[in-house]
């Protein structure tokens, strides 16, 4: 079911942010320790510091791999009581208003708004097909402006953007993206994390959303 021949570089795939998305990211991963002198919860402190290394490492953008073990920002929170720290989506931090261009022909099968901070704020959740099978994008923390009267958007069409923190779950801007291959779709939509032991199982339900990136 997964679309594996999206994989492939010479399939073309319309860059997400387009224009925006100039040079390679910043890659960053929460679970090295550099990061657990940040409050996490402290959003103005976390907004200034994305800033300070965004200008000393000269990067226009970046990304936060999938899977990547967060429990040392997650404390206090019902997740890490869980033991579901593994993230699996990927986080791209781009300014607030930052257009979204849907990287395939898709169609939006659901938009709302999640209330309470922390959670996704606006979000949309598209479907997109290869060789006839369907799959789903979850993109979160979006503009209340993304929510278009349209639902079916050709590759490259703009059809979001993101959000500001009164409205993208008390976030500093950046988007939540992952992908869904349908399996266990329902259970699997509303949630950012898993276990370690449900990782086996995830390349299965949520893959890596990496291939849908392009610059």
């Amino acid at each position: 079911m997964y679309p594996f021949l999206l994989l492939s570089r010479e399939n073309f795939i319309f860059p997400l942010f387009w224009e925006q998305s100039q040079g390679n990211p910043c890659i960053i991963d929460y679970s090295l320790p550099d990061f657990s002198r940040i409050d996490a919860l402290n959003q103005e402190e976390v907004i200034r510091h994305n800033a300070e290394f965004l200008s000393e490492n000269h990067a226009q953008w970046w990304l936060w791999w999938y899977l990547e073990n967060r429990s040392h920002i997650l404390s206090g929170t019902h997740i890490l009581a869980e033991w579901r720290v593994y993230h699996l989506g990927i986080d791209v931090l781009f300014p607030v208003g930052t257009k979204l261009h849907t990287p395939l022909d898709g169609e939006i099968i659901e938009k709302w708004y999640e209330p309470g901070k922390g959670n996704y704020g606006w979000y949309i959740i598209m479907k997109y097909t290869c060789n006839a099978n369907n799959f789903f994008v979850l993109y979160g923390h979006l503009s209340e402006r993304s929510f278009l009267s349209k639902e079916k958007f050709h590759k490259g069409e703009i059809f979001a953007e993101l959000g500001s923190r009164e409205e993208n779950g008390d976030w500093f801007p950046h988007l939540h993206m992952q992908v869904f291959t349908g399996k266990d779709f329902e259970t699997w939509k509303m949630k950012w994390y898993c276990t370690l032991e449900d990782i086996p199982n995830m390349r299965n339900i949520c893959p890596d959303p990496t291939f849908l990136i392009r610059y």
